[in-house]
């Protein structure tokens, strides 16, 4: 494990929340701070993301180590850490948010099989004896499906370590989510970084939205028989129907069908690689590149992260994440739309609509 006092200096959380409001006027146009005091605004927030980078390795471990015991061995786990563009959006976007209370800088996310596998690992953690604290209450969109389509569900704990009291209250955000609920998910961003509009934030074109939001309805009916509120009144039948008009109209599928992504990347020996890659896509020319670096070398690979992710966040067809999911295999299946690889998605779209007696697409 790197120790965190040899990888950065921990800002104060008045610091983070005095940079992040800072950013977020001059963003706005209500403030016209002088460049080096921006600048410094920024640096303060990529030492606070940096600490998180430490809480990020810590706490996969722990996850790991409940999959196992629970036998749930085929589980896909995969972990993040935010985009600064991610964060600095998140900010603009909600007027009352603040630096230092954002809850999911780290994202670590579980993949399951099936509900059942889901509702089974939920319940598991929230009897865990573990020293960081869940918070309540849980966001179960996978009952109540947001009305984007979205479905999983969302745990966010409050980090804890005797060693780096410093560090004591970051908080982290768990997702957990079956196969099908991640094929969607990962559909939306793909096309979002094609079409350069995050539709999983209600941007883009409304019938595209509208496309995700019904195959996101008929994917939770086919798995757990609800039917979310925005689709009240629909049958299957209807949502199959409706989304073979938008795909006419759209030719949505056809699009993330042509998709070939050229993917330049480390080859590891290890068949179960555990550190940690920067994958970087470039949606305009069909590439992604990956950078490996060793669980020990955590600090090279958030300053290579955040190197790359200044020299690029001129080009809006280019997205750097720093992640952590084992070898090649298990990237591509933890993210897919970094490949823009959408056919997972396809598939599972085409048998719901053979399900209810619909022609496929």
């Amino acid at each position: 494990m790197v120790d965190i006092q040899d990888f950065f200096k921990v800002p104060s959380r008045s610091a983070v929340r005095k940079a992040g409001s800072l950013i977020k006027e001059s963003l706005l146009g209500l403030a016209h701070p002088e460049p080096l005091e921006l600048e410094r605004a920024y640096h303060t927030l990529f030492e606070w993301r940096a600490c998180h980078a430490y809480v990020l390795n810590a706490f996969q471990a722990v996850v790991r180590q409940k999959l196992g015991a629970l036998n749930l061995r085929h589980a896909l786990v995969a972990q993040r850490l935010k985009r600064m563009p991610s964060i600095i959006a998140k900010l603009t976007r909600f007027p009352k948010m603040q630096a230092d209370r954002m809850y999911d800088v780290i994202g670590v996310r579980v993949i399951l099989k099936n509900v059942t596998e889901v509702d089974r690992f939920h319940e598991a953690l929230r009897h865990m004896k573990s020293r960081h604290t869940l918070q309540e209450p849980v966001k179960d969109y996978i009952r109540h499906p947001k009305d984007d389509g979205y479905r999983s569900l969302h745990l966010v704990f409050s980090y804890h370590n005797d060693r780096h009291p410093q560090l004591d209250g970051l908080k982290l955000e768990l997702q957990l989510r079956t196969r099908l609920q991640h094929s969607w998910a990962t559909a939306v961003e793909t096309l979002g970084m094609l079409r350069q509009a995050s539709f999983k934030t209600g941007q883009g074109d409304e019938a595209t939205r509208e496309f995700f939001r019904l195959s996101g309805a008929l994917f939770s009916w086919q798995e757990t028989g609800i039917m979310p509120d925005y689709c009240r009144g629909m049958t299957p039948q209807d949502l199959c129907l409706r989304i073979r008009d938008l795909d006419r109209e759209l030719k949505l599928m056809q699009t993330l069908n042509a998709v070939v992504v050229s993917a330049q990347y480390i080859e590891k020996k290890q068949q179960n690689f555990q550190g940690f890659h920067v994958l970087e896509l470039n949606a305009q020319q069909g590439k992604t590149q990956l950078t490996a670096f060793l669980s020990s070398q955590l600090p090279q690979a958030e300053s290579f992260y955040k190197a790359r992710e200044q020299e690029t966040q001129a080009d809006p067809a280019v997205a750097v994440v720093l992640i952590g999911a084992g070898d090649i295999r298990q990237i591509k299946k933890a993210y897919p739309n970094y490949f823009l690889n959408s056919r997972e998605f396809r598939a599972n779209l085409d048998a719901a609509l053979g399900d209810f007696s619909v022609c496929a697409f």
